[in-house]
């Protein structure tokens, strides 16, 4: 997906209608310094836009060639003062928060897919919206790569209760030519379904734990059917199967090919796996 292009902003990427050469400048400056910023640029950059009076404009409207602006850079690098800096020049803070790129993806999204935790509460705490959702349907914690062990900032998201631990991928509203497809899967179904070199492959064990013990269910089916006791025996995962048994997950469910969990499973899995997908018993 190309909003995870790592690129440089550059002059000749703005999407903006510069007022003057001064503009399209001062944006270049700004969106370098979000994205390099070591600490010392974009406080400098900021003052200076203060001074002109165009700070609030400037972190609002400056965007890249795929509509990021200062905000969404800054999180989306992980620093988080500034996050904090761009976010206090913004009229609106609530306003700011909810600003989005091309894709739909928001501050705390990008955080959340990075892994920024520290930025992730942050954003949280100023108000941003834990349940929108991108082009591609995702929410910060589908996005927050619950298959790729980002723990903390998935648990962040889920530890005041504003999340829905059990929110399904939403339907696909971007360009065709991207060719993204939904599952209408739960965290728990993503977080039970990792693959590598297309093959599939055992969860990650703590953040499986994580996600039961703030309610996910064991039992949701997505469009095929599947449950994440379904991905976890198709992993030969005995690890996570066992935990999704002690939460309650049903071994007897069928997918819509009449498919149960143990159905599922290569024929070169464990036999204590099969004998707890068969009975039920773990």
């Amino acid at each position: 997906m190309s909003s995870s292009d790592d690129s440089t902003p550059s002059a000749a990427q703005f999407e903006r209608d510069p007022r003057s050469e001064s503009d399209s400048h001062d944006c270049a400056k700004l969106l370098h310094a979000a994205g390099y910023d070591k600490g010392q640029l974009l406080p400098r950059v900021l003052s200076q836009l203060r001074v002109s009076g165009r700070a609030g404009e400037a972190t609002a409207k400056c965007r890249d060639s795929m509509g990021r602006t200062a905000l969404l850079i800054s999180s989306f690098k992980g620093n988080l003062d500034s996050v904090q800096r761009c976010l206090d020049c913004h009229e609106s803070v609530l306003a700011g928060v909810a600003e989005t790129d091309k894709h739909g993806l928001s501050a705390l999204e990008y955080a959340c897919w990075r892994g920024h935790t520290s930025i992730v509460d942050y954003l949280l705490r100023k108000g941003a919206d834990p349940t929108s959702r991108d082009l591609f349907g995702l929410q910060p914690l589908h996005k927050g790569r619950v298959g790729h062990g980002h723990i903390q900032a998935a648990q962040r998201l889920l530890s005041d209760g504003a999340c829905d631990p059990n929110a399904r991928c939403g339907d696909v509203h971007a360009p065709a030519e991207y060719e993204a497809r939904t599952k209408h899967q739960t965290a728990l179904h993503v977080a039970c379904s990792r693959e590598e070199h297309g093959q599939f492959v055992p969860a990650d064990p703590q953040m499986v734990g994580m996600l039961l013990r703030h309610g996910c269910s064991p039992n949701v089916q997505d469009d095929n059917g599947d449950t994440p006791l379904h991905h976890a025996a198709a992993a030969c995962d005995l690890a996570a199967a066992r935990m999704l048994l002690r939460h309650g997950g049903r071994v007897h469910t069928s997918n819509l090919r009449g498919l149960r969990a143990v159905d599922r499973m290569p024929h070169d899995c464990s036999y204590t796996l099969y004998d707890m997908l068969l009975t039920g018993e773990f």
